[in-house]
């Protein structure tokens, strides 16, 4: 009996062990098998995901908790703390709203991971968030009130996405916030008084909302940490708020290109930790305040094109960490302070266009590092200090249009990094030194409207790199050396009223560059064969000299206006009037001629008959397989969120396609209440990677049109822009030739302008790839945007030479052709040689008139080589411009052909004979700086 109640006794303290431990895997592991509540929100949120990226494969259900998860970060307690999917393509997928299991959640980043829809009001149900990123996407909407619930959060960052409405007026409920980033969006509204109750704020950036209005709030002041304030180009008005005196830590104020009137308060002098203070472009007045010079770790002083007055305060020389300062385009008088000596760091110094009087200190030569050096356009007199040439580093010095007298000091030549010298419209006496040219990286040299006197130094020669020489309105006397001939670059050479003798040297004939070309007002003799076969040449004034002689017998010679070669008593210029053989055989030549034009007028539009046949029948039969594909669909990265995709894709016809480029086909699609966009749909064969087109998004410049959104779509990728009227329509539509010079000008520079940041300062470089007249657009009042990229290349980080390393070009659309680069198309390359011949062509465009296929054009050729073929047969350069460019004035025609002698450097054979898109840029706006 005492053994069969041991055994039981056993059996009941093992059966209740075992249900111990039963109980205790029951309560502690609940089910082996099953998600928890927030991994199940996860998954709830990644099945509404349009990605098929296999990054989130890890998130599945078959773990217990999610704290393994990429992305994903727990505590201890198994609660999921963080969720980072920086720059993870979630395709046009929205925010999640459902996440309230996930009660412990503090961090919740998603930036740059083409999210779009809005931002949800459940936001501010997640108590514990302290980090909230969700910038560089595709939001839109307004940011919700409730946001302004999280009491801890301290960082909100929703830059760089199209969000409207205000900035949410009880803002100032986030005590703890530290970080608001709200720049590039579409917010208005005023800046909420609120803020001045973040009193941990740190960093407040919100520029680039264009429609922000009203005043700086003076409550401002008391966000005494505050390092950062960033309003720049916003409607931000008023005077700045003395209380940003308070911001003792403020280390960044950036409100530029805004609309700031009033002065400057004197206590900004207190904000001692102050760096860089950005206010140019604004309406401020009233002057520079000497309390500025109290704030010793600034380093860049930007307060150009203002309204400021009275003398530059000696104080700023106190600012040792200065580098840049630019305070041109102001009402500034006094003279240059000597304490800007002081200033061994600085590298810009720009005071051009202000009413300065008395000397160049020379105390500025101690600016040992001083790379720009601007103080053009005011009274400033005395002699150029010849310490100057202690400034070894100077690229670029401009004194012009001052009162400076004297003589041009030797020591400029000891600045040997010198790249761009112009003194002139002075008083300067002597002659021009020959030690300026041992300056081999000196590329443009203008003396204008001095009294120099002596001859021009043989030693001109060795500056092989000038493209540019204005010695005209001098004393200069002797002969034109010949070493001017070494300069193959020469575009532009003026040497007109000055005192000089002798022949035109005959070596002038190798300046196969040189477009424009003034030696009037001399007293030159001999004939002008020298220049008889400069083919690029464009401008030509040898009037009121001594030349004799046959005229060269062309028709550049014959059609040049008289006033070009009057006062020339023993030139002789023929009447031109031709026999009658020669006009029975230039009938014959006409009407042989206009029989081939006929031929070839036939034979171009049969074949573009059939290229256009073959892209609509194309883009056809996609949209007809695009629409009975009923595969998963990806949304479109929306920046409207009322519109739908499928009706957008209805709109893909031919009577809504507006072009073909090398990527796509554009169509012209209106969406509800009334707003036109330009969809463009790529060709399968030529999508970019998303972080191309990412990387493309984020650009901005004024002449780039912006990239408002793109997505794909039953296997079709689109890409949206705002639609505008193309250059090519104005120039060949209905309206043709209404565009005035001063319009033309406007466009070709803001097109120069584009292509210049994209080669120059964009890292790294990008090459357009497809620039032609259709896709240059032209906004409001003719403000152009360069649109629709090729296959853009981007060049190596790495730094390698473009030419050296060109990347393979992609194939050019119907539409391309007439603006490519045959040389480097032949090798199948695309650097950036090849955008500044496209763009050289759609220069000539704009001047001529005329599409570079024209088939009006003598032989069915190209339009540069008609332009050349002219210029070689002396033709008169004004016979080649659109009518509507004929007949202007002397100053505005000797414009137009300066910028006639750009286009065919542009469009020089040899690619390395091209100028960069900056020299460019640099060329055309001289030309109005000397009209």
């Amino acid at each position: 009996m005492s053994t069969n109640l041991n055994n039981l006794s056993l059996f009941h303290k093992t059966f209740s062990l075992t249900l111990f431990l039963f109980s205790v895997n029951f309560l502690f592991f609940p089910c082996c098998n099953s998600l928890d509540e927030q991994g199940q929100a996860l998954i709830a949120w990644k099945e509404s995901l349009n990605t098929t990226s296999d990054v989130l494969a890890s998130w599945n259900l078959s773990n217990q908790t999610p704290c393994n998860w990429f992305g994903v970060k727990c505590n201890l307690q198994g609660e999921v703390e963080e969720i980072n999917l920086k720059s993870l393509n979630l395709q046009g997928s929205s925010l999640p709203s459902n996440f309230q299991p996930l009660k412990s959640l503090k961090v919740l980043v998603l930036s740059s991971t083409n999210i779009t829809g809005r931002v949800p009001k459940e936001f501010g149900d997640y108590q514990e968030l302290i980090f909230i990123d969700l910038s560089e996407n595709y939001l839109f909407g307004e940011i919700p009130d409730e946001i302004c619930r999280l009491s801890k959060l301290q960082t909100l960052a929703l830059h760089t996405n199209s969000l409207e409405g205000n900035i949410p007026f009880n803002i100032g409920n986030l005590p703890s916030l530290v970080n608001l980033t709200l720049y590039d969006n579409k917010l208005s509204g005023e800046i909420p008084k609120s803020i001045g109750l973040l009193s941990k704020l740190q960093v407040f950036r919100a520029g680039g909302n264009k429609n922000f209005k009203g005043e700086l709030p003076s409550e401002i002041g008391s966000c005494t940490n505050l390092v950062m304030l960033g309003l720049a180009e916003t409607g931000i008005s008023g005077s700045i708020p003395s209380s940003i005196g308070m911001l003792k830590k403020l280390q960044t104020i950036a409100i530029y290109t805004t609309q700031l009137s009033g002065s400057i308060p004197e206590e900004i002098g207190n904000c001692s930790e102050l760096q860089n203070l950005y206010l140019y472009q604004n309406s401020i007045s009233g002057s520079i305040p000497p309390q500025i010079g109290e704030l010793r770790k600034l380093q860049s002083l930007l307060l150009w094109q203002n309204n400021m007055v009275g003398a530059i305060p000696e104080e700023l020389g106190n600012c040792r960490e200065l580098s840049e300062i630019d305070l041109s385009e102001n009402l500034l008088t006094g003279s240059i302070p000597i304490s800007f000596g002081k200033l061994s760091n600085l590298q810009g110094l720009q005071l051009s266009v202000n009413q300065l009087s008395g000397i160049i200190p020379p105390e500025i030569s101690n600016c040992s590092s001083l790379i720009q050096l601007e103080v053009d356009n005011n009274a400033i007199t005395g002699e150029i200090p010849s310490v100057i040439g202690n400034l070894r580093n100077l690229t670029l010095f401009f004194a012009w249009k001052n009162k400076l007298t004297g003589k041009i000091p030797n020591s400029l030549s000891e600045c040997q990094n010198l790249q761009a010298l112009d003194l002139s419209y002075n008083n300067l006496t002597g002659s021009i030194p020959k030690q300026l040219f041992v300056l081999r990286n000196l590329t443009q040299l203008m003396l204008i409207s001095n009294d120099l006197e002596g001859l021009i130094p043989p030693d001109i020669g060795n500056c092989t790199s000038l493209y540019r020489l204005r010695l005209n309105q001098n004393r200069l006397v002797g002969t034109i050396p010949s070493e001017i001939a070494n300069l193959k670059n020469l575009n532009f050479l003026d040497l007109h009223y000055n005192h000089l003798v002798g022949e035109i040297p005959s070596q002038f004939s190798g300046l196969s560059k040189l477009g424009v070309l003034d030696l009037s007002h001399n007293k030159l003799s001999g004939n002008l064969d020298a220049i008889s076969n400069l083919h690029n040449l464009v401008s030509l004034n040898v009037s009121f000299n001594e030349f004799s002689g046959e005229l060269p017998n062309s028709p550049f010679f014959r059609k040049l206006p008289f006033s070009d070669l009057t006062g020339n008593k023993g030139l002789h210029i023929p009447d031109g009037v031709a026999t009658p053989a020669n006009r029975t055989r230039a009938k014959c030549r006409v009407r042989l001629d206009m029989e081939i034009i006929l031929l070839i007028l036939l034979s171009i539009s049969a074949v573009l008959i059939l290229l256009t046949i073959y892209v609509l029948v194309r883009a056809h039969v996609a949209d007809e397989a695009f629409m009975r594909n009923n595969n998963s669909v990806t949304t479109l990265y929306e920046k409207f969120g009322f519109f739908s995709i499928d009706n957008i894709v209805k709109n893909f016809k031919a009577s809504n396609m507006i072009d073909t480029t090398n990527s796509g086909v554009l169509y012209k699609v209106t969406i509800p209440k009334g707003h036109i966009l330009t969809v463009k749909k790529m060709w399968p064969e030529s999508r970019a990677s998303s972080s191309e087109i990412q990387m493309l998004s984020s650009i901005k410049h004024k002449n780039i049109i912006n990239l408002l959104a793109w997505g794909s779509y039953k296997n079709m990728m689109l890409q949206f822009y705002d639609y505008f009227p193309s250059l090519s329509s104005l120039l060949h539509g209905s309206e043709k030739g209404k565009l005035e010079w001063d319009t033309r000008y406007e466009v070709i520079l803001g097109l120069a302008q584009a292509l210049a940041y994209l080669h120059h300062d964009c890292v790294p470089s990008i090459f357009h790839g497809d620039v032609k007249a259709t896709n240059v657009l032209l906004g409001p009042g003719f403000h152009p945007y360069l649109a629709y990229y090729g296959r853009t290349k981007i060049a190596s980080e790495k730094g390698e030479n473009t030419d050296a390393n060109p990347v393979q070009r992609p194939p050019y659309s119907e539409s391309s052709y007439g603006y490519i680069d045959l040389e480097l198309d032949s090798l199948q390359k695309i650097n950036e040689k090849t955008d500044v011949y496209s763009f050289g062509v759609v220069l000539l465009e704009v001047l001529t008139g005329r599409h570079p296929l024209d088939p009006t054009l003598p032989g069915g050729i190209h339009l540069v080589q008609w332009v050349k073929n002219h210029l070689a047969s002396k033709g008169d350069p004004s016979g080649i411009l659109d009518s509507n460019l004929r007949g202007t004035k002397p100053t505005v025609m000797h414009e137009i052909l300066q910028t006639l002698a750009v286009s065919l450097l542009c469009v020089s054979t040899k690619a390395y004979d091209r100028p960069t898109m900056k020299d460019t840029v640099a060329m055309l706006n001289q030309f109005r700086y000397f009209a």
